[in-house]
């Protein structure tokens, strides 16, 4: 059964708030509440199918979850790629397609992975 979105927010939420910090300002409930706020602004806009991702990626990705969760973007990425193709030509180009795509997909995949960094944190110092 699909997570819903009321369960992807009841799970990120505690998730989130163990992340993000404001002392001085809101208590650890407050924070709680803003963060249930912002979530309930943006869940409408992010697909269902997303739901389960994102609760998993919270707190990083294992392999077995990079590997269920690339399929099914490289499947959909695929997909939306040979969308506008001819149906002749979908069934020539489609297993190349997926071959050219997956590292790619799998790459991506592997920065949410628990202890990967995008690099978008500043060193300090700066």
């Amino acid at each position: 059964m699909a997570m819903t979105q009321q369960e992807a927010i009841d799970q990120l939420v505690p998730e989130l708030n163990a992340r993000i910090n404001i002392p001085g300002i809101w208590s650890e409930e407050a924070e709680a509440e803003k963060i249930r706020y912002g979530l309930e602004l943006i869940m409408p806009s992010i697909p269902p199918i997303a739901y389960e991702f994102m609760v998993s990626a919270a707190d990083g990705l294992t392999d077995t979850e990079i590997e269920k969760f690339a399929e099914i973007a490289l499947t959909g990425a695929v997909r939306t790629a040979m969308s506008p193709l001819p149906q002749m030509v979908q069934v020539f180009v489609g297993s190349q397609l997926r071959a050219f795509l997956a590292p790619l997909v799998r790459i991506v995949f592997e920065y949410a992975q628990v202890g990967a960094n995008l690099g978008l944190e500043q060193p300090d110092g700066d």
